[in-house]
Formats: C-alpha cells, structure tokens, sequence
C-alpha cells in the first residue's frame, strides 16, 4: 500500500468515525431525547391566549340593570417592552447609559435624549467603557434606530444593523454612530419627532387633562431603577402590566391596534368596563355605596385564584390531552403551562368584589376567566387552535332593592334635609315585614360627599353613638307583658307611681343610682296604662318596667328582636332573633346591635340608652310587631321556599297591647302631628355626648292584614329641641304620601 493509499484510508476511516458518531448523535436526539425536543418544539409553536372574564350584572327587584360588565378596550403599559423597544423609551434610557443627564419624562427631554443617541460617540461603544456597558450602549442605540428605519421586521433590521455597527467597531472606524452605520440623521429625527408627536397626543387624549401617561412612564422609571440598584435584575415594576385606561376611546383604540409596530409597549386589549347604569345616581344616589366597587387582583389573592382554577381542573386536563403525541409527561407540563397561564391572567386582568354587594355576592358574580390554545408561525402569526376553555360568565344577582321605592325615600331624605346644614347624617330604611327582603337603604351624606369620618355608609353603621331612644319601649313593654302571663320577675303595673315630670323618681335600688329619673312631661296617671304609657312615651313607666324586669329581663327583651346576643366567647347561646350577616352587604360593613357592657345603669336601659342600632336593625324589629314573627333580613331577593323567620313566642293579646301603643303615639301621643294614618308607629329621641345634640328616631309598619311595609329613619346628632317626630318624622311622612299617590305602588305595598 503506497503512502497514498494510507493516507486516503485514514481519512476515510476518520471520516467513517466522524458518522458514526453523528449518527449515534442523531439517534440518541431523535429518540433519547424525543420527549425535551418535542417540548421545545412545540413551545415554539405553542401560545396561550386568554380571554376576559364577565361578571354577573347587578339588578333590582324588578329586573332593572343597576350595574353590568360593558365590552371595552383597556390600554397597557408593559414598561420592559417600552424601554428597549419603542424610540421614546429607548432614547431616554440610551441617553441614561451614555452618561448624559436625564429629566423625566416629556417632550423636550426626550428630543434632547434622542439628540444625544444621535451623534453618540463610537469610542463609547468599545469594551474599553466596560463590556457590560459597552454592549447595553450597543443594544440600545441599535434598538433605537431598528425603530425608526423600514425594513422586514425590527428583529430582521436589529440584527443587520448590530452586525454592521460590531464590524464597523472592529475596523477601528472614529466618527459618530450614525455616520458608522449610513445612517440619514435629518430623516431620522423625522421619524422620531413623528412618534414623539403621537405619544405626546396619547398623553392629551387619556385623562381629562395630559401628564397621565408622561406621569406613569417616569413614575415605573423611577421604581424601576431603585428595585435594579435594590439587587433586582428583573424588576416587579416591570413583569406586571399597568392599567393606563380602562376605557379607551373606540377611535383612539381603533388607531394604536392597527399600528401596533408603532408604540411598542402599549398594548390595546379586549376588556370590560363596569359602570353603574346611567341615570342611576340621580334616582339612586345610595346604592353607588350599597353596590360597592370592583378592583383588580391583589397578591394576596392567591387562595382565590387557587380556587377558581381547581373548578376548571377538568377542562385543563382536556386541553392538556388535546394533542394524541404528547406523553403523559409532556401533558402535565402543558397542564402546569395552563395553569400558571391562568393565574397569571388573573393576576393581570382579574376583578375582584372589595366593598357592597360586589364583595359579598363575589362568588356568585366573579365567573371564570377563558383560555385559547392556539398553534402560531414565526412572527407570533396564529395558524391553528388546539383546544380552547370557554368563559363561564358569572350570574346576575337581583337585589330585593325596589328601584322605585328606593328613588322615592332618596327625595324623601333629601326634602327633610332642606333645613338642615350640609353634612347632615341621616339613615333610612324599608323592608318587607313577611318576607324580610330590603326594599329600600339610603343615607346621607352621599359616598362622594361623605368626609373622612364617615368610613362606613350611615345606613349600616351608626355615627358617633347609635342610641336608639324610646325606640326601644315597645320590645321592652312586650317583655314586661310577658313576663306578668308568665309569672317571671317583674313590677306589678298597678303599683307603679304616677308620673312626676321633671321631678326625679325615687330610684328603689341605690346600686343602679347614677342619674336622675326624670320624664319630658307630667303624664299622671297615664304611667300606669301600659298603651297609654308607650303612646305618650313615659320615662317613669318604663323606669319601673326596667327595675322589675332586670338586667336579664331587658336582656331577652332586646334578644328577641336581635338587638342582643351574649359578649364572644361566653357560654351562653346566640338568640335565635340574632342575625349576623345580611346578604348581599359584607358582614365587615355591617356591625352588630352594640350593648354597651361599661354602664351599669339599668333604668336608661330601659329608654335606648346604651344600646346602639341601625336602620335595618330596627326596621326588621318594628317588622316583627307587625307580623309576630322576626324576619331574616336580605339585600338579595330570595325564592319563596328560602325565606327565614323566628317567632316572637309572645302571647297575640299581649302583642296586640303594644300595637294599640303604636296606634296610640300616631293617633293621640308623641306623632300625632304626623298624621299617618294607617301607620302604627314610635318616635325616639336619644341624648348622645355632651354636645347637646339628639339622635331623632322614627320607627314603624304599615297596618293591614298582610304588612307590605316596615320602615325606620334617623338624623343622628341633630341641634337640641329636635326630636324624633320633627326631625325623622317628615322622612316617613313624604315617603309614604310617595308612594300612596303613586296608584301602582299603592296597590302593590299599602
């Protein structure tokens, strides 16, 4: 064999080993390692879109829209893209990089940064800046003119134009960038200012008045360099999409989607806008605070979101399966793919209920948020649709709100507060005796004019002190009866002494000696008829019922209406009467009845002092008088097989009593100047701190075989000298004359 035949058989046996080590190579890839290449393959090709959850509208007794989700478009701000790939952003973080000083945000400082990339030195993009430096400069003065130059694609025009600058820089070429790259400077700064001009109107057109967007961009700037120097290589700032509108104009959407090459960073996506129904503040002007609002994910809702996707579990599992090649392996990958897709959609686009009905109701309303899995090109071009999870839109919930009672106890609050000085707190409820549904809340001041004291809507929590008054007489009159038929601890009326007025009442037991025991009028002998006693609101009547009847008695005299339950943690149980939680208002936003458990003075007790209620406590209370039974209350309308009540367990004649009490005080006692007629009703007045100043109560039903209508209505802290029938009283008053002259809601609720 000659030399050259030796040597052409070592280089075919090397050429021999060099394919069959490709081959083995080739082999052990296409089937060892099928299952990592088959994954990246199709994460490649693989994108997952999500699609915006509906929430459930919000409507009223009668069906009418109170509040819905209306299709939108929202405009985003994705701040990472925006700095490395729209001119505006690049510029100014360019400018930064090339040591130049730099303002915030806006117009002049961005044309002056552009400037300064523009004749941006070669010598300042060599490694002898710092490599790291050197290649930040390199990438972002590329970026920048890839943006403002035509060609097929930025990715294509990047690419030219780094290869070109690295060659340049490498043949030791002096100058500035431009001139380096052969590049127009004039055409350029053309461009530029063309897009500057279309950000700087963007930024007009957002808010009612321009520095939103110029704003937001140096305010996520800003966080985001202090959370880079902080230690952060990708800043949280800069990972989460911010909400620049949640409503853009049609035409404004229309223009930034079809160009979205133009402003990368600012995305227009599909959503939903939630407002309340238009012309509702004006009929309505309470439920804007009832209703409550909406408000995107928190990071501390991860439960929930945890939640919500184990109810789609099954439908993951289907997409996750929807392609026959994929190993159980790889599924469960794509299934965690679809999950971390999910949650972080609703990190970035889901709404969540804070306060109201939308809080309390967020279960029924919230819904389940969409996924397509779509098969894409190079170039983000969709081509296919492996499988697809539809939204579940969340259901309508229909408050037992009437919109038209509601309209009419708003004007009727608003009359009644004519004389009074702006700021004025008042309450107003009505509810459905049977039923206990709430037919109308209102309150003043409004939630847009509420002052900062007023963290909670005056309807459900009461102001500075809730002391409800000689409201409390006739639950506490019911147990005096009661406790006579049955022979439990109490004073026999007919020993009772006449009232004195003015002149104290000697107090029997000195261990409850704290005030002096005085009534507002001399009612004589009046004292000791129980209907009269209540009509004409005696205090010495109801000192005497208090001292018979105890700490315990006035204790189950306010426990059957639900104005009472044992302090948390002792043994005794919660009273059936005793409700927790109303629904549809969070259980945050309604207190319970308040026993002041720090006095000891038993015989105010008896009058209201001491224990603090609300609106809807005492109307479901006055609803038990007029029905016999206590209610359960409910802002949410209800079927008929769910309602809920507990009876009183009073004897009909002795509950009759105290109804001939009510009748008496329209009639002849404390609101006779009222003249409602068919009303059974009870004025209360409650001195609260050292002001001087009165809560003025009125509390009661509408008389008939079946009782449509319980209401109660308050002004707290009102001047001293107005009491219950002059302040609160022409609230019910106007009210119900509304509703009277209304021929429908007359046959419907008298």
């Amino acid at each position: 064999m000659n030399p050259s035949q030796r040597r052409l058989l070592v280089l075919g046996v090397c050429h021999a080993a060099a394919l069959v080590v490709v081959a083995g190579h080739l082999t052990f890839t296409m089937v060892g390692q099928h299952e990592l290449w088959l994954e990246r393959s199709y994460e490649n090709r693989w994108a997952f879109r999500d699609v915006p959850t509906r929430r459930g509208a919000i409507r009223d007794r009668q069906g009418v829209v109170l509040v819905r989700d209306v299709p939108c478009s929202r405009l985003e701000l994705h701040y990472r893209t925006f700095r490395r790939r729209h001119p505006c952003g690049v510029a100014l973080h360019c400018a930064e990089l090339l040591g130049a000083p730099v303002g915030p945000y806006g117009e002049a400082t961005l044309l002056d940064a552009f400037r300064r990339c523009l004749y941006a030195p070669l010598e300042a993009l060599r490694r002898d800046a710092g490599a790291e430096l050197a290649r930040d400069r390199r990438y972002y003065l590329c970026a920048l003119f890839a943006g403002l130059t035509d060609g097929p694609g930025f990715r294509g025009r990047f690419r030219v134009l780094s290869q070109r600058l690295i060659e340049r820089l490498r043949r030791g070429a002096q100058g500035v960038v431009t001139t380096a790259l052969e590049l127009d400077a004039q055409r350029l700064e053309q461009v530029f200012r063309a897009r500057l001009a279309e950000l700087t109107a963007l930024d007009r057109q957002l808010p009612e008045r321009g520095g939103r967007l110029w704003g937001t961009l140096e305010a996520t700037r800003l966080a985001a360099g202090k959370q880079r120097a902080a230690g952060s290589e990708q800043p949280a700032v800069e990972r989460r999409p911010l909400a620049l509108h949640q409503r853009l104009p049609y035409d404004l959407a229309r223009d930034l989607a079809s160009k979205p090459e133009w402003h990368p960073g600012l995305v227009v996506r599909p959503s939903v806008d939630r407002p309340v129904a238009e012309g509702l503040a004006h009929r309505a002007g309470s439920l804007d605070s009832l209703l409550g609002g909406v408000s995107p994910e928190w990071a501390e809702d991860q439960e929930r979101r945890e939640t919500m996707i184990e109810q789609v579990q099954t439908d993951l599992d289907e997409m996750a399966a929807a392609d026959g090649e994929l190993s159980e392996e790889l599924r469960a990958r794509v299934r965690g793919g679809l999950e971390r897709q999910l949650n972080a959609h609703l990190m970035v686009h889901g709404r969540v209920g804070r306060t109201g009905v939308e809080a309390d109701q967020d279960p029924v309303l919230r819904g389940i948020a969409g996924m397509q899995w779509v098969l894409h090109r190079r170039g983000a071009r969709e081509v296919g649709l492996w499988s697809s999870l539809d939204v579940t839109p969340g259901e309508d919930v229909r408050l037992a709100i009437d919109l038209r009672l509601q309209s009419r106890l708003e004007n009727a609050l608003d009359a009644a507060l004519v004389e009074y000085p702006k700021g004025q707190v008042a309450a107003a409820a009505v509810v459905d005796p049977v039923s206990g549904d709430v037919l109308a809340l209102a309150s003043r001041p409004r939630l847009a004019d509420r002052p900062a004291e007023h963290k909670t809507d005056p309807a459900l929590s009461w102001w500075t002190s809730g002391h409800i008054g000689s409201l409390a007489k006739p639950l506490v009159l019911l147990e005096h009866l009661d406790a006579v038929r049955h022979g439990r601890s109490t004073h026999d009326p007919r020993q009772f002494e006449a009232c004195r007025g003015s002149e104290p009442m000697a107090q029997g037991d000195a261990k409850f000696k704290r005030f002096r025991l005085r009534c507002d009028h001399v009612h004589g002998e009046l004292a000791r008829d129980c209907v009269a006693a209540l009509g004409e609101s005696c205090n010495y009547f109801f000192y005497q019922v208090a001292e018979g009847l105890g700490w315990a008695g006035l204790q189950r005299a306010y426990a059957r209406f639900g104005l009472w339950r044992p302090p948390r943690g002792a043994s005794e149980p919660i009273p059936d009467g005793f409700q927790a939680h109303v629904a549809g208002i969070p259980a945050a936003a309604l207190p319970d009845p308040s026993w002041d458990t720090t006095s000891r003075d038993l015989h105010r007790r008896a009058i209201g002092y001491g224990l603090s209620a609300n609106v809807l406590h005492l109307a479901r209370a006055y609803a038990g008088i007029a029905t016999g039974r206590l209610p359960e209350l409910s802002l949410v309308r209800r079927a008929p097989e769910t309602l809920r009540s507990v009876a009183l367990g009073v004897h009909p004649d002795d509950l009759a009593l105290v109804r001939e009490g009510l009748r008496y005080c329209v009639e002849r006692g404390t609101a006779e100047r009222l003249h409602l007629r068919g009303v059974l009703a009870k004025t209360g007045t409650a001195e609260v701190g050292q002001s001087k100043r009165n809560n003025a109560w009125l509390a009661g039903y509408v008389d008939g075989a079946r009782p449509r209508l319980a209401f109660a209505c308050v002004l707290y802290a009102v001047p001293h000298g107005r009491y219950g029938a002059a302040a609160a009283g022409p609230i019910a008053q106007r009210f119900l004359q509304a509703v009277q002259d209304d021929p429908k809601l007359a046959e419907e609720f008298r």
